[in-house]
């Protein structure tokens, strides 16, 4: 939740509450999906934070910059299985196109 709020511009209280545009749902739905500790593995070392040396400090000027760490550097840990079947979890990843589109499609029409 924390790469989506960064990304997005939105806080976490305004999500938790339940609060946040409809637009950002379909983001918010893809990235649980697409989120492997629903299979059973937890990811750490995917990013790494550096302070930013021409950063003023100033609104809109980040303190720290955030950065992928390669796949290689990723350390992978096993966490207890959350109860979804794999299937179920596989078939949704194919739905929103677990690699490339950003928005689940919609499958049905409104009346």
């Amino acid at each position: 939740m924390e790469e989506f709020t960064e990304t997005s511009g939105l806080d976490q209280r305004t999500l938790a509450a339940g609060k946040a545009p409809s637009k950002y749902w379909s983001i918010i739905i893809r990235k649980i999906i697409t989120n492997d500790v629903y299979l059973s593995t937890q990811w750490y070392n995917r990013k790494r934070s550096e302070k930013n040396p021409d950063a003023s400090g100033g609104k809109g000027d980040a303190k720290y910059r955030i950065s992928k760490n390669p796949k290689e550097d990723w350390i992978a840990v096993p966490v207890p299985d959350s109860g979804i079947p794999k299937e179920w979890i596989e078939s949704a990843r194919k739905i929103v196109g677990h690699e490339g589109r950003r928005h689940v499609p919609r499958t049905v029409k409104a009346d």
